[in-house]
């Protein structure tokens, strides 16, 4: 689509393609990263063994410093209150760690079987954080 005004091959260099991606780029840089990083961290497959097996290059993002930085700055946006918002943290270590209702056998393997979204409806519709995105 993006060729066909230049009449070039999918293969040949485009001057228009440079343009649109140029403006695709600056759109996305002023996205809401902090929000993003916050639901990258969300997914519960990415802290599962099978994502760390097929993706060996990269960290986990519970592990990752720059989105746990952004997180922790959606995170004060979404919760200003300190004492809500460290309930929110409790409930995430929890998630992360896989600890108490997230320790579950169940939660453990559909954490890679399952939608993300199905997921949190099925484990984790209970905590602060999922009730901030109903």
């Amino acid at each position: 689509m993006i060729y066909k005004p230049e009449k070039k091959a999918d293969y040949e260099e485009s001057s228009f393609w440079g343009v649109v991606h140029k403006v695709l780029e600056d759109r996305w840089s002023k996205s809401n990263i902090s929000l993003h990083c916050l639901a990258h961290s969300l997914n519960p497959r990415c802290s599962t063994k099978e994502w760390q097996s097929q993706h060996p290059n990269l960290t986990p993002p519970q592990s990752d410093a720059e989105i746990s930085r952004m997180r922790k700055i959606c995170l004060k946006r979404l919760f200003p209150n300190d004492d809500t918002r460290r309930e929110v943290n409790v409930e995430l270590a929890r998630f992360f760690g896989c600890l108490d209702d997230f320790a579950d056998e169940d939660s453990l393997r559909d954490r890679w079987e399952m939608d993300p979204i199905k997921w949190w409806l099925v484990h984790g519709s209970t905590n602060l954080i999922f009730k901030v995105f109903l």
